[in-house]
Formats: structure tokens, C-alpha cells, sequence
């Protein structure tokens, strides 16, 4: 039986149900008549689980492999070191089990997750990078680039808003090596806005607790991220993917909800988040870092979970295929010229900033007029709408200018913003 047969039977016997339900329901008439028939409604669309279906092209062909339970100890200790109350100190040894998992070869075409660690659905990824560790930190963690210039299909924004208890800029750690003596270990709080889920639409707003440990084992330089959420999120709000995803074109509302058809009233939440993040320089002396990512959701509406492990794969395999891209890319200039452009952005005038985002705005009206999916509502609540730019962030408008900016570095088509701008 093919998988898209099952489904559509397992969504004929659900519709069944439902009509069956409301009949009873219509019947009885209860005062709070809408509220249940939503409620079942959400019952029956997490037991078929066709709310939220992972992209096919990620997931259709892993299988699911559970990771060994000797990493459970090595990676409870790192979630130990993040949040209020945590420890200082780091000993290498507690992660050897991980450490080595990341290291050694194997199969790509599976999915591994944990088993109830963290009482959350979850997924591990890797990739490798062909640069040292110097040249990852200088672009991906560096205060005077943004720190979503490397995920721009994952991330709308992404900035620090303490670093070790304090404002201050995040410390430059590359400069530690080659020569690190002991590990390095910075804490703060990471403010996260994603791009619209591929599926739902949905986008959210939420806050990371940070730790940041760079260190040396056994000859090799290791960079280790780790995040938890400080709490729930914000209720996710309709946001729209327009065209390929892999364009970087994104639109974002005020409306809660989901933009799928039927599910527009879900309020939506990111309970939880856990992650740890691996960088290795697993061959010394070569320019070859190997990112091995865990990570851990959960996330719905209700206080139900409706996240499984293939949605978590699929959202890793979005991030680090971008981020691959990107900091490969043989058009990419060094970090140095990286910084001094978006320094130029952050001096860009509160009103050259609404202007430039208007065009932005009128050039993707221009550019998706014949899309079925740019339909009325966002073109007159968004593209066509003056008070939505006026209230805009400044943040948000130089994410737009990032974006553009980086898409003309790698020859990707991009939307000039101003006028002695070349195409």
C-alpha cells in the first residue's frame, strides 16, 4: 500500500468521525457549541497528523534510528549548563560519548533521535563545512554580523540582549585560538523571530538562554552552542512563503494563526526548545568542521504537542543546507568586508530605511502579481499598506536590507533597493 493511499483512507475514516461528532454535537447544541467543534477538530487533525506534514523531499526515505542511550549522560550535562543557576565550570570528559559520536562516520540517510530525553519529539543532523573553526566563529558568531546572515531561510532576526549578565557585545572567541589553555565560556540571552514554516505558515517570537564553550580535545579545536528557551513563545502569526523557499522571500503579519486553509484560528505555541550544536575540526590541519546538531521541540496548540521528529529533521535540513550554501560560497567576501558593508547598514537613516522598504514591498508585489499564493488580503495588509511599514522595527527593516545585500553577493536574484543601486 502506497503512503499517500494510506493517508488519504486514514483521512476518509477522520472525516467520518468529524461528521459523526458534529451530528451529535448540532443535536445537543451545547452553549459553547463552537468551542468543542474546534476542539475536536484539533483532536482529529493531531490523530491523522495532517496539520503538520514535513517536506517530503527531507524525510519520505529515512529511517528512524534510536541514538545510543551513552549519549543520554553527556548530553543531559550540557543542557545543565544552560539558564539561570547553571554551572561555570566544564569538564570535556562528561561529553566524550557525544564528542565521539559526532566524530565518527555514519549513515546520513537516517534519522537519529532520543528516545523521552527532555520529554520532547527530536532530531539529530550533521554536515560538514570546509573551513576551519576560525573562519565558522568570524562569520557565524561575530557581534558586527548578524547573526542570522548564515540562515536566512530559517531566521528572520536573531540578536543578543545579554552576554554573561550584562549588555555588552559577544566576545570575539576565535581570537583565543590557536592557542586556547583552558575553555572559554560565554552565557546570554538570544532573541529569535523565525521565517514562516513551509507547511502552516506560522512564525514565531521567543527568547534562548546561551551558552557558548570553546575548548580543545584531544588536539582538535571544538566550538559548543547550547539553547533552551527562556519560556513559551509568542502566539505564532500568519506569515507567507512566497515562491521557492530557497528565494528568501518572506512575508510576515500581525494575525494569529496558522495560514492554512480551515487551521487560520489555531493559536499556536513553541513550548519548549532544547539544542546543543556540535562544531569539530575532526581532521586538525585541514580547513573541514563538522556540525553535528540535537535538537528538541515541542510545540502546538492546547498544550499539545503535534511536533514529531520528522518535522524537527525537516526543519534542520532547511537550516544547515542554507547555511552550507553560504558560508561555501566561493562569491562570499572574507569577514572583514562582510563587516564593514552591514556597518554601513546600521547607519542607514530611519526614513532611507521605510523608503528602501516600500520598494522592497512594491518590487515583490511586482514579482509575484500571477502567484496564487500572494492573494488579496496580503497585498492590502502588507505590500499596499503604508501603516504596516510605519511600524516596523528598525531591526526588521535591516533584515530586509541584509537579505538583499547578501543575496547580490552570491548572484542570486535580489530586488535593488535604492536608486544608484546596481542590479
Amino acid at each position: 500500500m502506497s503512503l499517500n493511499f494510506a493517508r488519504n483512507i486514514r483521512l476518509k475514516i477522520v472525516l467520518e468521525f468529524f461528521k459523526i461528532g458534529l451530528m451529535k454535537i448540532h443535536i445537543l447544541r451545547p452553549k459553547n457549541y463552537l468551542r468543542i467543534v474546534r476542539q475536536v477538530l484539533i483532536l482529529l487533525l493531531i490523530i491523522n497528523g495532517s496539520w503538520l506534514i514535513a517536506p517530503a523531499y527531507a524525510t519520505n526515505d529515512l529511517q528512524e534510528t534510536k541514538l545510543p542511550d551513552s549519549l543520554s549522560p553527556g548530553l543531559n550535562y550540557l543542557i545543565d549548563l544552560v539558564g539561570p543557576g547553571s554551572r561555570n565550570s566544564f569538564e570535556p570528559d562528561r561529553i566524550a560519548e557525544v564528542l565521539s559520536f559526532v566524530q565518527k562516520p555514519k549513515n546520513r540517510s537516517g534519522l537519529h533521535y532520543t528516545d523521552t530525553l527532555f520529554e520532547a519529539d527530536s532530531a539529530y543532523y550533521e554536515f560538514d563545512i570546509f573551513a576551519d573553526l576560525v573562519q565558522v566563529l568570524k562569520l557565524s558568531h561575530n557581534p558586527d554580523i548578524p547573526s542570522f546572515l548564515l540562515m536566512p531561510s530559517s531566521v528572520r532576526l536573531s540578536y543578543w540582549t545579554e552576554i554573561n549578565g550584562r549588555q555588552e557585545p559577544l566576545p570575539r572567541m576565535w581570537r583565543l585560538l590557536p592557542d586556547l589553555k583552558q575553555a572559554a565560556i560565554v552565557k546570554g540571552i538570544e532573541h529569535i523571530e523565525n521565517t514562516p514554516d513551509i507547511f502552516s505558515g506560522a512564525y514565531y517570537q521567543y527568547d534562548l538562554h546561551r551558552t557558548l564553550i570553546l575548548f580543545k580535545y584531544q588536539g582538535r579545536n571544538i566550538f559548543v552552542s547550547i539553547s533552551k528557551q527562556t519560556g513559551t513563545s509568542d502566539v505564532g502569526r500568519k506569515g507567507l512563503v512566497l515562491g521557492s523557499d530557497d528565494a528568501w522571500n518572506y512575508l510576515y503579519s500581525d494575525r494569529k494563526g496558522l495560514n492554512k486553509a480551515g487551521l487560520g484560528w489555531v493559536s499556536s505555541y513553541m513550548y519548549d526548545s532544547f539544542a546543543v550544536t556540535v562544531y569539530d575540526e575532526v581532521e586538525p590541519g585541514k580547513p573541514l568542521v563538522r556540525c553535528g546538531i540535537f535538537k528538541w521541540i515541542r510545540a502546538g496548540w492546547a498544550k499539545l504537542n503535534v511536533v514529531n521528529n520528522r518535522h524537527i529533521y525537516s526543519g534542520l535540513d532547511r537550516y544547515a543546507k542554507t547555511f552550507k550554501e553560504i558560508i561555501e560560497h566561493p562569491f562570499l567576501p572574507g569577514p572583514v568586508e562582510l563587516e564593514q558593508l552591514f556597518a554601513k547598514i546600521e547607519k542607514v537613516s530611519d526614513q532611507e530605511l521605510r523608503s528602501q522598504t516600500k520598494t522592497f514591498f512594491n518590487a515583490l508585489k511586482a514579482q509575484y502579481v500571477n502567484d496564487d499564493q500572494l492573494s488579496k488580503e496580503w497585498v492590502v495588509d502588507i505590500l499596499d499598506n503604508d501603516r504596516y511599514v510605519a511600524q516596523m522595527t528598525s531591526e526588521e527593516m535591516k533584515s530586509i536590507m541584509v537579505v538583499q545585500a547578501l543575496k547580490k553577493i552570491l548572484r542570486k536574484k535580489f530586488i535593488v533597493l535604492k536608486k544608484n543601486q546596481s542590479p
